[in-house]
């Protein structure tokens, strides 16, 4: 759990690090604002039809960091450091809680097997359901909108209503979305009538007394964690002159995606299963999310793998088969194992590749900021 915080929100604490850099380059943060604006829509879509409940981790993961660009965008630095902490600790708890619900039901990831284990697992229940209150709130700063400061209003809905209107209707789509994205896997996974059979619902088992203290002391993190970066949020929001309705927003986007999750998977249950019929065809692209592996096949996968097979042809050979013999004997049987296979080249080949895009980026961030 903790090692997937720390890969997931690393690269976001990277940009927060550097905020300083591209703060004074428009159009450095016009393309990160309308980067997150765009992750967080498709990534909470993609959410929204999930049925594996690991994939849909993921794509809550990818919605949320999409929330932590817009607010890097708008140089809402202070805002944006405090959402990485939230959502890292939001990150941990949900994986605990996602690991006690998998174990209990027999290691499958199918959500449609689950349904009324709130009574079965009252520690997992309990702390999805804070950690979607929370998720939801700090997603789109509700901290700052009608439920702590509703006259200071929210930052990142102001920032982009007096910047730009297509980016403030976008971050409302946003918000709905990703909240009922949130309560769909709390919904799914402990509300309703058990859609498991018999004999594995009643084999469930109570999560171990070790994994419910973790879990337990976890939501005392995250509440502390609240407590402590609730007034730094509120002291980072911007007083700027937009219409007072605009501080509503977030809490009646948020209210939306609650009240149609409820409506959908409590009051409708039928419902999706409808939409899927009515919408195959966009429910398999969301689903199968196949456009994002052809992406990645195209602009990373592949060319790793070309540039991997070639290194262990012609370098590998030529470090170790026509080096000197120490050389080879001092790396045998360890590292030098590894390295022939063209796996560890590709890993090679990735790391030049990171590096060689990290310079590319920093070069048109300064160039940017300096104008030339």
């Amino acid at each position: 759990a903790l090692i997937n915080a720390l890969m997931v929100l690393g690269g976001a604490f990277v940009l927060y690090r550097l905020a300083p850099l591209y703060d004074a380059a428009p159009l450095t943060s016009g393309v990160m604002t309308w980067v997150g604006l765009v992750t967080a829509v498709i990534a909470g879509l993609a959410a929204s039809v999930q049925s594996d409940i690991k994939r849909l981790m993921g794509y809550l993961a990818s919605s949320q960091m999409g929330v932590v660009f817009v607010g890097l965008g708008y140089g809402l630095d202070d805002i944006a450091g405090a959402q990485i902490v939230i959502y890292a600790v939001l990150q941990v708890l949900l994986m605990l809680c996602v690991g006690a619900v998998t174990r209990a039901m027999g290691d499958s990831r199918d959500m449609a097997l689950y349904g009324g284990l709130r009574a079965k697992l009252p520690a997992a229940g309990f702390a999805l359901t804070v950690t979607a209150v929370i998720s939801s709130a700090f997603g789109v700063g509700l901290v700052g909108s009608g439920v702590l400061a509703p006259v200071a209003g929210n930052a990142l809905f102001q920032s982009s209503f007096a910047s730009n209107p297509l980016a403030f209707y976008t971050l409302c789509a946003a918000t709905a979305i990703g909240v009922f994205a949130v309560w769909r896997l709390v919904l799914l996974t402990m509300a309703g009538p058990s859609r498991a059979p018999d004999d594995v619902f009643a084999a469930v088992e109570p999560s171990p007394r070790v994994m419910s203290l973790a879990i337990g002391l976890l939501c005392l993190a995250m509440l502390g964690a609240v407590v402590w970066l609730v007034p730094l949020i509120i002291a980072g929001e911007q007083d700027l002159a937009v219409a007072g309705w605009v501080s509503l927003v977030p809490l009646i986007m948020a209210g939306l995606g609650f009240l149609l999750a409820m409506w959908v998977y409590v009051f409708q249950p039928g419902l999706p299963k409808s939409l899927m019929t009515s919408f195959g065809a966009l429910h398999a692209l969301l689903k199968t999310g196949f456009y994002m592996d052809l992406l990645f096949d195209i602009a990373l996968k592949k060319p790793v793998k070309r540039i991997g097979e070639t290194l262990g042809q012609t370098a590998d050979a030529r470090l170790f088969d026509a080096g000197p013999a120490w050389f080879g004997a001092a790396l045998d049987p360890g590292y030098g194992r590894i390295a022939r296979q063209r796996f560890g080249w590709a890993v090679i080949a990735l790391g030049v590749i990171v590096a060689f895009g990290l310079l590319a980026v920093t070069t048109w961030i300064i160039l940017n900021r300096s104008g030339v």
